[in-house]
């Protein structure tokens, strides 16, 4: 038929096989504009148009279903290009995501069995949205719905995580996740608690408003090169000493700062300083490196108090 295609010279022209031609008939994204008595189509130009814009839409990601819509009258043509993108978008994050979770197992030093098991587990981790990754450091950090209401510790180390993640930050929170998951690294984090076991809220409150004090005094003494043998750090260490005592009801004495010296010796985790670390990169917030230093500080001031008292028979 003159200025029509055959069905197999669109198929041929088009680079498209003659099955899918049926394919979009049956779908009725592509209809030929004419049909012989013998069954044979015929399609014109402006079939051929369509043909080439529906192969557009097909290589910018658009599904079939999609398209349909698209070239159907009185559709809003920039809303469904819009929900394209957003689509779009959403694959290259999923993209982004395995990306980060293959790199991060690709140099395990485990066997197969648990990296494919530490792919899987980090995979989850990884599609987690803001609220399932705040419940889960808080299950695993073993924080209740009261602390994390009273406690402006618990709030920073759980609580205002990013809506999404860029690549950078989804690195930062996998190992963030991984850190607060370890058996080892929660069983410090309990032990650092046990003492305040049972305490009313509004003791533990105060306890953590005046040890935040403290530790910003022993900071502020560090930056002007105090000696724990100064009236202040000697001040300073007086106040930490009586203040712990106060809230766990005991007396301040030789036996308490040994305990306390022992206690906050044992507590000392290099991964906490790192958990502080990731959670400030991954909130844009600045980190502050002097608490590790401050609480080095307080504890050498124990010793040293310990000393004083022990040389005066205390």
């Amino acid at each position: 038929m003159q200025g029509f295609y055959a069905i197999g010279e669109l198929a041929k022209q088009a680079d498209v096989s003659v099955q899918t031609l049926r394919h979009y008939h049956k779908l009725g994204l592509l209809e030929p504009s004419e049909t012989s008595e013998a069954g044979y189509r015929f399609y014109s130009e402006q079939d051929a148009s369509r043909l080439s814009l529906i192969r557009t839409l097909r290589e910018l990601g658009f599904d079939l279903k999609t398209i349909a819509a698209l070239l159907k009258p009185k559709q809003n043509l920039r809303d469904i290009i819009q929900l394209q993108l957003d689509s779009l978008a959403e694959q290259v994050r999923a993209l982004g995501r395995q990306q980060v979770v293959l790199e991060a197992v690709a140099q395990a030093s485990e066997g197969d069995e648990a990296t494919l098991m530490r792919m899987q587990r980090l995979k989850v981790l990884a599609s987690l949205n803001r609220l399932e990754r705040e419940s889960f450091l808080a299950r695993q950090l073993g924080a209740k719905a009261d602390d994390l209401a009273s406690s402006e510790i618990w709030q920073a180390a759980i609580l205002d995580m990013p809506e999404s993640l860029d690549k950078e930050q989804l690195e930062i929170w996998l190992e963030l996740a991984e850190l607060a998951a370890d058996d080892s690294f929660r069983q410090t984090l309990a032990h650092q608690t046990q003492p305040f076991e049972g305490l009313p809220k509004e003791l533990l409150m105060a306890w953590q408003r005046d040890f935040t004090g403290i530790l910003a005094r022993a900071s502020q003494l560090i930056r002007e090169v105090q000696n724990l043998e100064s009236d202040p750090a000697q001040t300073l260490v007086k106040d930490w000493i009586e203040a712990l005592a106060r809230v766990l009801n005991k007396e301040p004495n030789t036996e308490f700062i040994s305990w306390m010296k022992q206690f906050f010796s044992s507590t000392q985790d290099k991964r906490f300083e790192r958990y502080w670390e990731l959670l400030s990169n991954l909130k844009a917030l600045p980190f502050d490196a002097a608490r590790a230093k401050a609480m080095h500080f307080l504890i050498e001031g124990l010793t040293l108090k310990q000393k004083s008292l022990l040389s005066k028979g205390d």
